[in-house]
């Protein structure tokens, strides 16, 4: 149950009572003032409070859903930078350079293997 409904659920009937004894008052041998003007200021108060209420959590959820996306983006574009510089899917598509020293490239060297070309990034 929404804590806003029971606020609202209470105040509209101390403004029921205050209609029911404003009504009744002509027939009361000491009838008093009137006081269902302070019964409907009070509903529109908790009117007031309840769609405050509301909004707020309305508006801390998405403040929350906002800060999730932001670390989200953030996590998955630190993965898509380690795909697209350190794996072989990032090799295939031509994202990184191979450094192969000029002796391996010219000679076909038997000493050079491709590890030894990866970039930086890769080696752990």
């Amino acid at each position: 149950m929404v804590p806003e409904l029971k606020t609202l659920r209470i105040v509209l009937l101390i403004w029921g009572l205050l209609v029911i004894y404003n009504n009744l008052r002509g027939w009361l041998p000491n009838s008093g003032s009137d006081f269902e003007f302070i019964g409907l200021a009070l509903v529109l108060c908790s009117l007031g409070y309840v769609v405050a209420r509301r909004s707020l959590r309305t508006e801390e959820a998405l403040l929350a859903i906002r800060n999730e996306l932001e670390i989200a983006r953030a996590h998955i574009l630190g993965l898509l930078g380690d795909i697209a510089g350190c794996s072989a899917i990032g090799a295939a598509a031509g994202r990184f350079e191979v450094d192969m020293p000029e002796s391996a490239s010219s000679q076909h060297s038997s000493e050079w293997s491709p590890s030894q070309g990866i970039s930086t990034c890769c080696r752990a």
